[in-house]
C-alpha cells in the first residue's frame, strides 16, 4: 500500500497543481484564490496582465514532476499509460468535485444571489435616435442553482453607461420567473416590451452591439442584486 502511494500519490498531487492553473466555467483558477488568501497577487495588474498563478504553480508542477521522475525506478517508468490515465482521471474528479461544491454554495445563497449569468453567448444590440429607443435586443442566459423558483425584474446597462428598465406593455415593471434548478435564455426586445432608458436627453443618439457580462435583477421588494458569471465571483470590477 505504501509503495503504491509513493508511486501514484505524486501523480494525484501533480493533477491538483495542474488544476490550480485552470479557469473553468464555474470558477476562476483555484490558484488565484490560494495566492490571494495568503496576501499574494494572482495577476500583475488587478485581474489582467500576466497570470502569476500559472507561473507559480507551473514552476511547482515542474519541480514535483522532475523530483518524481528522478526517484522512480525504470520499471515504474515503463508503466506510463496507467500514470497518464490516473492523471487525467484525477483532474476530472477534482473538476467535478469543485463544480459540485460551487453549485451547492451558490444554491444556498440568499435571494437572487443563487442566479448566475452564462459564461458566454449573452449580447445586446440597440439604436437610440433623438432620445428614443429605435431598436433594442438584449439576450442572455440565466441559471438558478437554488431549489426554489425566483421572481425578478430586470435592470441593465448599455455600454456600461446607459441604464434601462424593462417594462411590460402596461408600463409597469415586467416580471420574470426562473424555476428551481432552472436554465433559461431570455430575449428582451422593444417589440414585446417597453424599454425605459435613463440619463439621456432628447438630442441623444447612439447605437452599438456588445457582450453582457452582468445585469441587475430586482426582487419582489425591488432590492437590487448584481448577477454575474460564476467565475467572476470574488472579483471586484
Amino acid at each position: 500500500m505504501k509503495t503504491k502511494f509513493k508511486l501514484y500519490g505524486p501523480i494525484i498531487l501533480l493533477a491538483l497543481i495542474f488544476y490550480m492553473m485552470l479557469s473553468t466555467p464555474h470558477s476562476r483558477a483555484l490558484g488565484d484564490i490560494v495566492l490571494e488568501s495568503i496576501g499574494m497577487k494572482s495577476w500583475t495588474d488587478g485581474y489582467t496582465g500576466t497570470h502569476l498563478a500559472v507561473i507559480y504553480f507551473g514552476i511547482l508542477f515542474f519541480i514535483v514532476f522532475n523530483v518524481y521522475s528522478w526517484y522512480v525506478n525504470d520499471d515504474v517508468k515503463k508503466n506510463r499509460l496507467n500514470k497518464i490515465l490516473l492523471f487525467i482521471g484525477s483532474v476530472t474528479i477534482i473538476y467535478l468535485a469543485h463544480s459540485t461544491f460551487v453549485h451547492m454554495a451558490v444554491g444556498n445563497a440568499e435571494g437572487l444571489n443563487t442566479i448566475a449569468i452564462a459564461p458566454s453567448g449573452n449580447f445586446y444590440d440597440y439604436k437610440i435616435a433623438d432620445g428614443e429607443i429605435q431598436e433594442f435586443e438584449y439576450e442572455f442566459e440565466l441559471t438558478n442553482y437554488s431549489r426554489d423558483s425566483k421572481n425578478f425584474s430586470i435592470n441593465g446597462y448599455l455600454n456600461n453607461m446607459i441604464r434601462f428598465e424593462v417594462l411590460d406593455k402596461n408600463g409597469t415593471m415586467a416580471k420574470f420567473n426562473i424555476r428551481e434548478k432552472g436554465n433559461v435564455t431570455y430575449n428582451i426586445n422593444n417589440e414585446n416590451f417597453i424599454i425605459k432608458v435613463y440619463g439621456i436627453d432628447k438630442q441623444f443618439s447612439a447605437g452599438g452591439r456588445g457582450i453582457i457580462d452582468s445585469l441587475i435583477l430586482l426582487d419582489e421588494e425591488s432590492n437590487p442584486t448584481k448577477v454575474i458569471k460564476l467565475r467572476d465571483r470574488g472579483i471586484e470590477k
